[in-house]
C-alpha cells in the first residue's frame, strides 16, 4: 500500500515524463483522477486568493474562500501564533488570625486575566488505593517572548473552568541579549479524587 502512495505522489518520488506538447510535465493528472483535487473556487493553491479578486490580501483570513465558497476565518500570525490563550491569576489576600499571624485569605483573593500564553498539557496520572483514585491533570503554561506575568508560585490558576494550583517556582528565563526577561514558564496542577 506505501509503494503504491509513494508513486502516485511526486513529493515523495519524482516522476516527470513527456507532456502532451513534447515538453515536460510532474505527475499530476488534470480530471477526476488527479493526485491533487483542484484549488476551490478563487483560490489559486487552496490557500491564498487569485490575483485580480475583491479582498485578496495575500493568505488566509484576508478575504479568502475556502473549496465551498464559505469565509476562512482569520488566523494568528507572527512568531507569537501559539501563544494565544489567557488564564485567570487568583492572588490569596491576607488576614491576621487569632495569634497576630498574617495568613493567606482566599474568601478575599483578587483575579486578574493573564493572556499571550501557551498552555500546553504536560501531566496526567492515576493513582488509586483501596479508598480512592487520585487524578492528577497538570499543564506547562509558556508566555510569549518579552512578556513576564506577575505569576507567583502561592497563587492558583483558572484554566479551562478549573482551578490549578501552581507547583514550584515561575521560572523566569533570560534573553541573552538584552539582560532581561525573555519569557516565563511554569507548571499548573490539578489534583482530584
Amino acid at each position: 500500500m506505501l509503494a503504491r502512495m509513494v508513486g502516485n505522489h511526486c513529493d515523495l518520488r519524482p516522476r516527470v515524463r513527456p507532456g502532451a506538447r513534447g515538453g515536460r510535465r510532474g505527475c499530476h493528472r488534470p480530471g477526476p483522477r488527479a493526485v491533487h483535487p483542484a484549488p476551490g473556487p478563487g483560490l489559486d493553491d487552496g490557500r491564498r486568493r487569485s490575483p485580480g479578486l475583491r479582498g485578496a490580501g495575500g493568505g488566509r483570513g484576508d478575504g479568502a474562500v475556502d473549496g465551498g465558497g464559505r469565509r476562512v476565518p482569520a488566523q494568528p500570525r507572527g512568531p507569537h501564533l501559539m501563544f494565544h490563550q489567557s488564564v485567570i491569576r487568583v492572588r490569596a489576600g491576607t488576614k491576621t488570625d487569632r495569634g497576630g499571624n498574617v495568613v493567606k485569605d482566599w474568601a478575599s483573593a483578587s483575579k486578574a486575566l493573564i493572556g499571550s500564553l501557551s498552555v500546553q498539557p504536560a501531566v496526567q496520572s492515576e493513582e488509586s488505593d483501596p479508598t480512592r483514585t487520585a487524578v492528577v491533570t497538570g499543564w506547562r503554561v509558556l508566555s510569549a517572548p518579552g512578556t513576564a506575568p506577575d505569576i507567583r508560585a502561592d497563587d492558583r490558576i483558572e484554566h479551562a473552568g478549573m482551578v490549578c494550583e501552581v507547583e514550584g517556582e515561575v521560572a523566569a528565563w533570560p534573553d541573552p541579549l538584552t539582560g532581561g526577561v525573555h519569557h516565563v514558564e511554569f507548571v499548573i496542577k490539578r489534583a482530584t479524587g
